[in-house]
């Protein structure tokens, strides 16, 4: 799923708990899909400063953004603040997207947006989906910078449509919104792993309908910049590969494990070296394995020079190497990050520690 696809989804969260709560008792799904898109309707534009901030094990990572948006498919945004990121501006006009790294000096153009379509957004399934997934309640109301807003509690339930050992991420992450009552659109929103808060998000002077013009939605590039065109959207994209193909296609050697637990076998490899236009890694290696019940991603990033470790995480080691391991016992997945001289290896999959590490060990 996108991330439009995710926001609007978090968005139908929202309308389900208000419709139903607040807004003249039962409604049906269609019901509720229908008044989501007549209130989204009435915004045509708004603006807003994002501030992100990202916890864990005392550590705090801060990213500041301004972000724009314009019917029917206009979009700005501009990184003015990070402290662990390249500052990065994003446009897109509706059929070409510009994204500039100020920091590389670097600018990636891509002339058409085929795959993206309005017709996709089906409201309805979003909601059923939503209802499905998770528990919501509407805890209070609250001003969030100077706006009056819902506050909104967000907690999946786990059951056979949403199991926990296919997911990439824990399950027993919750979420608190504060909802704009006037527009419907997240002031602000708090993630929390078994209480221990993950992520907030706020976004600050929020304005609608200013009539932002079509120029902001275009950009001039720095005459001295480095750019790389894409002709569709869908080049961009690696392709699916066996295994023998990646390795013929790849300018570096791939680890491939020699273990790997009972029941999962090699689904796909990709390559991509798109990331190092932006300052990042020189080539990207993704191997995924799939069971009945689970999946395995190994990810194997090359760059010039050895890269810093995650500081997320438990120190354990991988054949002397040290490691960061990071386990989500109560559903989700377990992740491994570990170097291999100028790589990083990440393994991400639906597994315990101990396999995981066994998995990691087997990479020689």
């Amino acid at each position: 799923m996108s991330t439009k696809k995710i926001i609007m989804g978090m968005l139908t969260i929202s309308i389900l708990v208000l419709s139903s709560g607040c807004v003249g008792g039962d409604l049906t799904a269609e019901q509720i899909a229908e008044q989501f898109e007549q209130k989204q309707d009435n915004i045509q534009d708004y603006s807003a400063t994002i501030h992100m901030a990202t916890f864990f094990e005392g550590n705090e990572d801060s990213t500041v953004a301004i972000y724009e948006m314009k019917k029917p498919n206009m979009m700005r945004s501009e990184v003015i603040e990070s402290s662990s990121s390249d500052k990065i501006i994003s446009v897109s006009n509706g059929s070409t997207t510009w994204t500039y790294n100020q920091d590389e000096n670097t600018v990636m153009i891509i002339e058409s947006l085929t795959n993206f379509n309005e017709s996709d957004f089906d409201y309805l399934n979003l909601i059923q989906d939503m209802m499905e997934k998770n528990e919501i309640s509407l805890e209070g109301e609250e001003k969030i910078d100077d706006r009056d807003s819902y506050i909104l509690d967000i907690n999946p339930r786990e059951n056979e449509n949403n199991p926990a050992n296919t997911s990439y991420f824990p399950t027993n992450v919750s979420t608190r919104m504060w909802l704009d009552k006037e527009t419907w659109l997240p002031l602000k929103y708090e993630m929390y792993n078994d209480g221990e808060k993950l992520m907030v998000v706020e976004y600050r002077d929020l304005k609608i309908n200013t009539g932002i013009g079509d120029s902001e939605f275009n950009f001039t590039i720095p005459e001295d910049a480095k750019v790389v065109r894409h002709d569709d959207i869908n080049d961009m994209m690696p392709e699916d590969l066996a295994l023998e193909k990646a390795m013929d296609v790849s300018e570096n050697e791939i680890f491939v494990p020699s273990y790997l637990p009972e029941g999962y076998e090699f689904e796909n490899a990709n390559v991509n070296n798109n990331s190092a236009i932006f300052g990042g890694f020189e080539e990207s290696i993704s191997l995924s394995y799939r069971s009945t019940d689970g999946f395995i991603r190994i990810t194997e990033n090359f760059g010039e020079e050895e890269p810093s470790l995650p500081q997320m995480g438990e120190t354990v080691t991988v054949n002397g190497n040290e490691a960061r391991l990071v386990s989500y016992p109560d559903g989700g997945s377990t992740h491994l990050s570990w170097n291999r001289g100028k790589c990083m290896v990440r393994i991400m999959g639906s597994v315990d520690s101990d396999e995981i590490v066994r998995i990691a060990e087997s990479m020689e």
